[in-house]
């Protein structure tokens, strides 16, 4: 089973999923974490999304790249019962929307939404106050949230509006 947590930044996804997960184990379940894919990809390559916004074609190049990984991040958990995720491929798509050539963000959203069938439940996570880290800059941001409510929101099995997530719902 594959549970994602998805939403804008800022919005609980990691500090929930890391609740979920202790209070899962506490049931018996064996539970793998898929967390941090872009920050490690970026770590990897000694690079920062400024680096990586900076061309269109590049930005395709990277988030092609970051689905692949989220992909295989999750493959390799597949030993668990449960799966955890912080993001889902849609997530990447939202930032392909922000960054890329919109013929090519148009492009992928069917192979998005294919690849979607594949996570059992997805929770969306309302935003919270956007966490100053250097890494997030509200202009930014509010694109994000506007295009997080136009194209996922409705994709997804439950909305989370005050970041807590019913163990029976991700156990049933």
């Amino acid at each position: 089973m594959i549970i994602a947590f998805t939403g804008p930044s800022s919005s609980g996804k990691t500090t929930t999923m890391m609740e979920v997960k202790k209070r899962l184990e506490e049931k018996g379940y064996t539970v793998g974490i898929v967390s941090n894919v872009v920050r490690n990809v970026l770590k990897d390559m000694n690079k920062t999304l400024s680096d990586i916004r900076t061309d269109k074609d590049i930005v395709n190049m990277f988030q092609e790249y970051f689905i692949q990984r989220q992909l295989i991040e999750e493959y390799l958990q597949t030993n668990n019962s449960i799966i955890l995720t912080e993001r889902c491929v849609f997530d990447y798509f939202i930032y392909q929307m922000l960054f890329a050539k919109l013929s090519d963000s148009i492009k992928y959203m069917n192979k998005y939404h294919d690849i979607m069938a594949h996570y059992d439940h997805i929770f969306y996570f309302e935003p919270l106050e956007l966490e100053k880290d250097g890494i997030r800059d509200e202009v930014t941001r509010e694109k994000e949230i506007q295009l997080y409510d136009i194209l996922i929101k409705n994709e997804c099995h439950d909305i989370v509006e005050k970041n807590t997530v019913s163990i029976q719902q991700c156990s049933s």
